[in-house]
């Protein structure tokens, strides 16, 4: 379960260093926790120091379709190295086509996985 103290920990260890891991799991705890604008701020602290993570694409993904940047979302989603090989990417592509009313392609999509 994620929460505040957890997001604490890891911000304190941040203050001794600035590893990819401890970015993207606290963009993910701020993420959990809806607060999207940290979630934004440590997806691109993240970014600095490995960009072409799909884990971390894939947040930056859900961050978009979050805040309702659908387009965003399929661009990063649809550019992400052999995304049709990972039903994580699939699947959301095939919710943000269905939450657009875009059925026949969300079915496309789901075909896949």
């Amino acid at each position: 379960m994620y929460n505040y103290k957890g997001i604490k920990i890891l911000l304190d260890l941040e203050k001794n260093t600035s590893i990819y891991e401890i970015y993207y799991l606290i963009a993910v705890g701020y993420y959990k926790l809806k607060n999207f604008l940290n979630c934004k701020t440590y997806i691109d602290k993240a970014a600095e120091f490995k960009a072409d993570d799909w884990k971390l694409e894939l947040l930056l993904a859900k961050f978009y379709k979050k805040t309702e940047k659908f387009k965003n979302a399929l661009e990063i989603l649809k550019n992400i190295k052999d995304f049709k090989n990972i039903p994580e990417v699939i699947y959301l592509i095939s919710e943000i086509y269905q939450s657009r009313e875009m059925k026949q392609k969300a079915d496309e999509y789901m075909e896949v996985v």
